[in-house]
């Protein structure tokens, strides 16, 4: 299996090829964007801020398959989740353990985490505006402005909370209230984060077919719905994988 290396700077970020064509690949474009990755990246454990960071599996790319899935990501502990809804809200969660289809139900641990990011809207307000503002920019004033947008995040339940200009990430780490963080179920082919409280919801869910998802306050995660809606329908998915350079 051929690697490729995108333009992505340090962390390095690879595309899995698997069994697309050259030509397919030429017209592939990532949900992920640079800038995304690299406000994820300061939300994960220090080991991984500079890790590689590999795409395994995409809707587009690789079709509705929770089999493919599982067999894209066998063997990476750690991983990414992310997905675009129908409505062009964005968000995902970061696993610590490896996707695998347990018969006993929850298992994972209390570094994993969900997170939401700005609508297409709101960056593309953002882009028009950094692109109105790039005139008469110094060298140290752009620098400046690189630093505040990958410290936009906010922490829901941790340390961090810091917002810029930028549309904000919203981080919502484990409260410690249960252990339901991670739901691998094949029977019904369901991916899952999160779980518990009164309301009984998954934080974040995706259905059969990755053709649908929903999102609700769970006590896992403490989260708010992270897509604005408690049911969705899927536009696009990625799964990243990410190793540690440290060891």
């Amino acid at each position: 299996m051929r690697l490729t290396t995108t333009h992505y700077n340090s962390p390095e970020f690879k595309i899995n090829e698997g069994t697309t064509s050259p030509a397919q690949l030429d017209k592939f474009i990532p949900l992920l964007k640079e800038h995304h990755r690299k406000q994820l990246s300061l939300a994960l454990p220090p080991t991984l801020q500079y890790g590689k960071w590999k795409l395994l599996f995409s809707l587009v790319r690789d079709g509705a398959s929770f089999s493919t899935l599982l067999q894209n990501v066998h063997g990476y502990q750690f991983t990414v989740l992310i997905l675009r809804t129908a409505a062009g809200a964005m968000c995902g969660g970061f696993a610590a353990q490896e996707w695998k289809a347990w018969k006993e139900g929850y298992y994972g641990t209390g570094h994993s985490f969900l997170f939401s990011l700005p609508c297409r809207e709101e960056e593309r307000r953002t882009d028009i505006d950094s692109s109105n503002n790039d005139v008469g920019n110094t060298y140290y004033e752009l620098i400046l402005d690189q630093l505040l947008n990958l410290c936009a995040i906010e922490t829901v339940c941790g340390e961090r909370v810091s917002q810029s200009h930028a549309p904000t990430l919203r981080i919502y780490k484990w409260t410690g209230k249960n252990r339901y963080i991670q739901l691998c179920r094949a029977s019904d082919e369901k991916l899952a984060f999160g779980g518990g409280g009164f309301e009984g919801n998954f934080g974040l869910c995706l259905d059969r077919d990755f053709a649908l998802g929903s999102s609700g306050w769970c006590e896992t995660f403490g989260n708010e719905p992270l897509t604005g809606e408690h049911t969705f329908a899927i536009d696009d998915l990625e799964l990243y994988g990410i190793t540690s350079d440290c060891f």
